[in-house]
């Protein structure tokens, strides 16, 4: 299984940039994805 991608810092920025992004004036609820482990 080729986990490279995790370790990409490119990658990694976009999903930085995205939470950043993300407005913090409302409440947001979070589901864990099945077959995951938490």
């Amino acid at each position: 299984m080729d986990l490279s991608g995790f370790r990409d810092p490119a990658i990694a920025r976009g999903v930085i940039d995205a939470l950043n992004a993300i407005p913090l004036d409302r409440t947001y609820n979070i589901m864990e994805v099945c077959g995951t482990h938490t």
